[in-house]
């Protein structure tokens, strides 16, 4: 029952039979136009919802490069809950996720907003990743019980060069390694989320590789009707390994080549992620803020690890270089936007690392402060400070091999 139309007379009448049927074809055409009105309605705000909590950019974090492409479906009724994320974790390590809440509309958007929000909870927690997806799992059970969805997560290590998965009933992850040949992970299988309260998720640890490129995304991808879905997912493989692996170029193949018509009858998301491999010579740029000093220790650890650092010289030189990025968030500039670049390279078994700016240090404030050069000093084989009109130089020398710096 959508409403009720009253009609009435001023004056004293007998309604027709064709006064009647006259009537009742204009309640028709109104309750068309409600129903209609509402469908659409509830569409916009549903996706707008699912739009405002994807991603709108992804995270920039160093190390990595990432892409990632959402579609809505093409009908009307489809919309459904599809939703991707990528994070920075604890420990220089990344969180990557995808899933597929089974449902439409915006009851199943508005489920997908609170398992991602609940995901990155969990995961900032400092849980591992089967911890993560029990405690989904679990909290699906009271938000939604009659509800079921799909999901991988994953966690990242760029370091130790592995990573750790965990799949809820969801298409597996596809990795491309650095010699272009694509695969998928074979990892152990888990139900879906919300099919029994007593499910408890197991993940599995696999390597992968500087260089490679692995992929999320979810069914409507591979998924073509009165096709089996190992036909959808031997096409994506093969036609990966026809395009760069770079992952802006990657998703747009995917979604071009694999999306028919360009709108998909089930909503679609693909989410690619790839671990350059890093050469000699090692070149960021950061924004001059606290925040980024985590990052870039644990990048230049990756850099000094992958070119035979030992552990205690991986200690000493990140130390030292975050003295001196430190010195050039907090002494270079005045408040506002500013940054400055961080440059390693390696040459005659010595690891040479320059911090710039583009600002004038100022005097150190307070007391039992001013100690960042003699720790620099300890730590290295060398350290010298360039003052210029356009800016300041650190550049810190340390010698691989010889053991920990007197």
């Amino acid at each position: 029952m959508l409403g009720v139309l009253h009609v009435g007379t001023l004056t004293p009448r007998d309604f027709t039979e064709g006064d009647r049927d006259l009537l009742q074809l204009a309640a028709d055409r109104a309750a068309l136009a409600i129903e209609h009105a509402h469908l659409y309605e509830q569409r916009r705000v549903a996706e707008a919802l699912q739009r405002s909590l994807l991603p709108q950019e992804l995270s920039v974090i160093a190390g990595l490069e990432v892409a990632a492409r959402y579609l809505p479906a093409a009908a009307a009724a489809s919309l459904g809950g599809d939703w991707y994320d990528v994070f920075p974790l604890g420990g220089g390590r990344i969180g990557l996720a995808v899933g597929d809440v089974v449902g439409r509309g915006l009851p199943a958007a508005a489920l997908m907003a609170q398992l991602r929000t609940a995901l990155r909870a969990y995961a900032f927690d400092g849980y591992a990743p089967s911890e993560v997806v029990d405690r989904l799992n679990r909290m699906l059970a009271h938000i939604a019980p009659a509800t079921m969805t799909t999901g991988a997560y994953l966690s990242m290590d760029p370091e130790r060069e592995r990573i750790e998965v965990v799949n809820a009933g969801h298409p597996p992850p596809l990795v491309i390694d650095p010699d272009g040949r694509a695969r998928y992970l074979r990892v152990r299988p888990n139900v879906a989320l919300g099919v029994s309260r007593g499910s408890r998720y197991h993940s599995q640890d696999c390597e992968l590789l500087s260089g490679s490129t692995i992929v999320l995304y979810t069914d409507g991808v591979v998924e073509v009707r009165g096709e089996a879905l190992d036909a959808g997912l031997e096409r994506m493989r093969r036609l990966v390994e026809t395009v760069s692996a770079e992952p802006q170029a990657l998703v747009d193949a995917i979604i071009e080549q694999m999306v028919s018509e360009g709108r998909p009858s089930d909503d679609v998301a693909v989410l690619a992620a790839r671990v350059p491999p890093l050469g000699d010579r090692l070149l960021t740029h950061w924004p001059a803020q606290a925040d980024a000093l985590s990052q870039i220790r644990h990048l230049l650890r990756r850099w000094l690890r992958h070119h035979g650092a030992t552990d205690d010289e991986i200690y000493d030189i990140t130390v030292a270089c975050q003295e001196a990025c430190a010195n050039a968030v907090e002494h270079a500039y005045a408040p506002g936007e500013e940054a400055f670049e961080v440059e390693a390279h390696l040459a005659d078994g010595a690891v040479e690392i320059t911090v710039r700016d583009r600002g004038q240090w100022r005097r150190a404030r307070g007391t039992h402060r001013g100690r960042g050069m003699p720790m620099m000093e300890a730590l290295m084989d060398s350290v010298h400070v360039q003052h210029a009109a356009d800016g300041t130089s650190v550049v810190l020398r340390r010698a691989l091999g010889k053991g920990a710096a007197a």
